[in-house]
């Protein structure tokens, strides 16, 4: 899975690749070895290459609000048009990886705001949000809370502006 952030004004690149029993992130040119020891209540613990590591997570919408080591990251996604898995640039929102969807928080016919949770999964051990990418009107909703999901498989679809 990779995904683009800005981060004040710089840009940054993140993917994460399960290797067994770990993940491989790769946050712009470094690569590390995670260990993920418990994700819940919006703490992460983990091990980075070989050092513990706590992490307090908070949404505001689809941006990302990360503490560590008393420095407060605040992450906003990159919207990227295009058609790619996980672009929410378009109609289609997907699955950036496979897991299971622990709840649907819309039904076909709502109207939603940017940055409004629409599904919550569950995948890797972690907790993803799909966040409305704008305001519009949710056309279909393509899953169930409990449904198991693939990579790319459509999770819900839009249309219109708000």
């Amino acid at each position: 899975m990779e995904k683009h952030y800005s981060v004040g004004d710089t840009e940054i690149r993140v993917r994460v690749e399960p290797t067994g029993d770990s993940y491989r992130a790769v946050v712009g040119d470094r690569s590390h070895t995670v260990v993920v020891r418990r994700f819940g209540d919006g703490i992460l613990d983990l091990d980075i290459d070989g050092r513990h590591v706590r992490a307090v997570i908070a949404a505001d919408g689809s941006r990302r609000l990360v503490a560590v080591d008393g420095q407060v990251f605040s992450l906003e996604p990159v919207v990227r048009r295009g058609g790619k898995h996980g672009d929410h640039g378009g109609n289609t929102l997907t699955a950036a990886m496979p897991g299971q969807v622990v709840a649907v928080h819309v039904a076909p016919g709502d109207h939603i705001e940017k940055g409004q949770a629409l599904v919550l999964l569950e995948a890797m051990k972690m907790e993803l949000h799909v966040s409305a990418p704008r305001a519009a009107r949710v056309r279909s909703v393509k899953v169930a809370a409990g449904d198991v999901v693939k990579r790319g498989q459509t999770l819900i679809e839009l249309e219109g502006e708000g």
